[in-house]
């Protein structure tokens, strides 16, 4: 715990000390450095799949050049095989790898933050928002998922400008990453939408009837996007998953639905981002029959690290306006220490 609470107190000093729009990239760069150690130096006992990462990392460092390309294009994901190896020609040190990998999401974050965010104070509360909606403690768990989200994150220009071809690159790159990325291709089809008052009643809609589908049905579906992982859970599964996380991501879409209108006058990209937003909710609604919708969630509701900051600045002005925000992280950071744990894991360094 000690880890996360001089994190937040980093950020938080940093947020104060550097108001100004001037300073707002020397704040990205102290923050994503020390998110990376975060991420990076983690035990290899922290996260469910760090360990088998590590011995799949050394099976792989084994590989000789030609036996490396061979299983690489045997493999669904032939850009992970080959990117680990690379790493393994430089070190074998597991710390090195996490380290090497790590370096996906900061530097997603690194460039979205200094194009899309305004201030210190929005990247606090991007950060934030991060942490609330469970991705860092995806990010602690998993490689690959995590290296593929941060390539998505870096498409969402692309979906702004209606760029397709450059679009689709990112999506594909990502995919041979990790296959479950192919999955982002809707989205743009789906930002030639506009977000409506009326969507709520679809939202509605969409958490009841999810508590109908056939779960066999959801089987079919994931096994299309993540082959036979998951095979094992077809017959007498149950899934775990907290509705915790999908209440938390209606809450923070209806921060910002509540000020769509102003949103989409201030940027058009906004309503792109209310979108994803709303069908990442909608994913994650799936999540009570086969918590890997969860997984899918992500690619959308990822969204909300540049939505939220933003709705937060069209609600009022000045002192209020600044109130309204610092009480907005002063009760996260409340709920993130005190009243839940599956999104600060437990956190050990390497080194340690």
């Amino acid at each position: 715990m000690f880890s996360y609470i001089l994190f937040f107190f980093i950020i938080c000093v940093g947020t104060i000390l550097t108001p100004k729009l001037r300073y707002h990239k020397w704040f990205v760069v102290v923050s994503m450095f020390f998110l990376w150690l975060l991420i990076g130096l983690r035990d290899i006992s922290v996260g469910t799949d760090t360990r088998s990462y590590v011995e799949e990392f050394n099976t792989i460092s084994r590989l000789s050049m030609s036996n490396m390309w061979v299983q690489a294009f045997d493999n669904k994901e032939p850009l992970y095989v080959i990117i680990s190896w690379l790493i393994s020609s430089i070190s074998n040190d597991y710390t090195f790898y996490l380290l090497s990998w790590a370096l996906f999401p900061v530097v997603s974050f690194y460039v979205t933050f200094k194009k899309e965010l305004k201030n210190s104070y929005d990247c606090l509360i991007a950060i934030v928002v991060f942490f609330l909606l469970g991705l860092y403690a995806f990010y602690v768990a998993g490689i690959r998922q995590t290296a593929a989200l941060s390539i998505i994150l870096l498409s969402y220009k692309t979906l702004y400008q209606k760029k397709l071809l450059k679009f689709l690159i990112y999506v594909f790159i990502a995919s041979f990453i990790h296959s479950s990325a192919i999955i982002f291709i809707i989205a743009y089809p789906l930002c030639f939408l506009e977000i409506h008052w009326w969507y709520i009643f679809i939202l509605v809609g969409v958490v009841f009837i999810s508590n109908l589908i056939d779960l066999s049905t959801v089987f079919i579906v994931s096994k299309y996007f993540f082959g036979e992982k998951y095979e094992s859970y077809e017959v007498g599964y149950e899934s775990t998953q907290s509705s915790s996380a999908l209440i938390m991501q209606i809450i923070l879409f209806l921060i910002c639905f509540f000020k769509k209108n102003r949103l989409k006058e201030a940027d058009s990209s906004n309503n792109v981002l209310l979108i994803l937003s709303f069908v990442g909710i909608i994913f994650q609604s799936l999540a009570g029959m086969l918590a890997e919708m969860s997984r899918i969630s992500f690619y959308f509701c990822i969204s909300d690290i540049i939505i939220v900051p933003r709705a937060l600045n069209e609600y009022s002005k000045g002192k209020t306006r600044s109130l309204i925000k610092l009480m907005f992280v002063v009760v996260c950071i409340i709920y993130l220490f005190f009243l839940t744990s599956a999104n600060l894991p437990d956190y050990k360094f390497s080194f340690t």
